[in-house]
């Protein structure tokens, strides 16, 4: 019998609202997942930097496979390929929390970046709001009202939607290492940190784009991020 396409979608989410950490550590189909930082080369990552710097001034990756963001200036990382569906696994630390840390990843990004930001939808990853959801330049998200908010003519993107999270994950020390686990199928966005569940959206713009580190002012560290790819 040949399962319809929402009902797989269906399937996949509860398997990831349910399941334990690392439920997806390889492809429903048993290929391997695709390591973004494999090849130990920034080469094939596109960047936007607001002041034009280099990507080299901001973004280096070590030959243990850390990714290194200085933050400054602002602006982001992301890769050549562009992603619809698929099981994104990151894990990150901020190596000096001791001045205000900030950052995100994003996905779907689409579009030009104006003032830094390009369109797409991103996953928080400030200690004080870390699991949030937020859609810039008019890219389309929903979710329950009670946690939803859209603000028009806003200074940076124009038109901005951001869906809270109902959960705030245990991150005491944040030059430790933390992880973000996120399915992004469909018109349905699920993000777990460190293995908990912190918040869902749906009605999200289903577009290709790509997925992108961002600097955002604060030094940052990713890691160990693994790509399933569901399309």
């Amino acid at each position: 019998m040949r399962l319809s396409k929402s009902l797989i979608v269906c399937f996949l989410v509860l398997l990831f609202v349910f399941g334990t950490q690392g439920v997806y550590a390889s492809d429903p189909s048993g290929s391997e997942p695709l390591d973004l930082l494999n090849e130990k080369s920034l080469d094939d990552f596109d960047y936007f930097l607001s002041d034009g710097a280099a990507k080299s001034d901001v973004f280096s990756l070590n030959q243990d496979g850390i990714l290194s963001v200085k933050g400054n200036p602002f602006g982001w990382l992301g890769t050549k390929k562009e992603y619809t569906n698929f099981i994104l696994n990151v894990e990150y630390r901020y190596p000096d929390s001791a001045n205000a840390v900030n950052s995100g990843l994003f996905l779907r990004v689409n579009g030009e970046s104006v003032m830094f930001l390009p369109k797409c939808v991103e996953v928080q990853l400030a200690p004080n709001s870390m699991g949030d959801l937020y859609g810039f330049w008019d890219m389309k998200l929903g979710g329950n009202t009670e946690r939803c908010k859209v603000t028009e003519n806003h200074s940076l993107v124009k038109t901005l939607r951001a869906v809270q999270r109902f959960h705030n994950a245990n991150h005491e020390d944040l030059t430790q290492w933390h992880s973000a686990e996120i399915l992004c199928c469909d018109d349905i966005i699920v993000v777990r940190i460190n293995g908990e569940l912190v918040n869902w959206i749906s009605g999200v713009e289903i577009v290709p784009g790509k997925i992108a580190f961002q600097s955002e002012g604060a030094p940052i560290e990713f890691r160990n991020v693994n790509l399933v790819v569901l399309d």
